[in-house]
């Protein structure tokens, strides 16, 4: 590592040396490390070339999944939810069991470890199994039905004073690379009082190994006779269902 003479700011790279800047100054350097010719044809690196090709299709499969459910989880999502799903494609990947190293993907796996997955991990859906409870699974549809139904005795907001229920389902092709989704809402619903509310997602066109449901609650609040929904992402939350 050198440093640049007085006078000079170059970023970037000429030749075999890269110029960049850190927060002490301007720098250079010579490149190093193993050529990318060398990573694409040594027998050496055959493992490297097998992880890479993983690396690649966990993040295409895991975008597939997201673009899929992203009416559905884009106010309830946080910040970190793309690197969580990539590593949970990875982790599926190492459950295919019919395709050869370097050739293995999530979708050949175990489709139940998305099971359960947490929209926002920094705000955990206690009430996700409670809810399940009131799930009426048939072959053509998934209907949530509630009656009574407290929301304070399992999850809590500081400000809201309303809220709505949040149920979708999504059918995955990836081998074509495409997706079939539906979302449906509750009403807006009181915080502070029993509700009563039935949500019917019609899921007669969601065919397939590869689908999923998502359960989900935003908040809302109160101004006047007006209703803002709150800043997504902080309370909001939901999970990934496997039915």
């Amino acid at each position: 590592m050198a440093r640049q003479a007085e006078g000079m700011k170059l970023t970037g790279s000429i030749g075999d040396t890269t110029y960049y800047k850190t927060a002490n100054g301007y720098f250079a350097r010579k490149r190093g490390g193993v050529s990318k010719t060398k990573i694409q044809t040594a027998p050496s690196f055959v493992r490297v070339r097998e992880n890479n090709q993983e690396f690649k299709a966990a993040a295409q499969d895991a975008g597939l999944v997201r673009r899929a459910l992203k009416p559905a989880i884009d106010r309830i999502k946080d910040k970190k939810i793309s690197s969580r799903f990539f590593t949970l494609f990875l982790k599926m990947a190492k459950t295919d069991p019919v395709s050869p190293r370097g050739e293995r993907v999530g979708a050949n796996g175990e489709w139940k470890l998305l099971d359960g997955f947490e929209i926002n991990a920094f705000r955990e859906f206690p009430i996700a199994t409670e809810l399940a409870k009131h799930l009426a699974i048939e072959s053509n549809s998934v209907t949530l039905t509630l009656a009574d139904f407290h929301l304070n005795h399992y999850v809590k907001h500081p400000s809201a004073t309303h809220y709505k229920l949040v149920v979708a389902g999504a059918s995955i092709s990836f081998k074509e690379n495409s997706f079939k989704s539906i979302t449906e809402y509750s009403d807006l619903l009181s915080v502070n009082s029993p509700s009563d509310s039935t949500i019917v997602l019609d899921r007669s066109k969601l065919q397939g190994r590869h689908c999923l449901y998502v359960i989900g609650i935003e908040f809302y609040i109160q101004e006047g006779t007006s209703k803002f929904p709150l800043a997504p992402g902080k309370f909001n939350c939901g999970n990934i269902l496997v039915l």
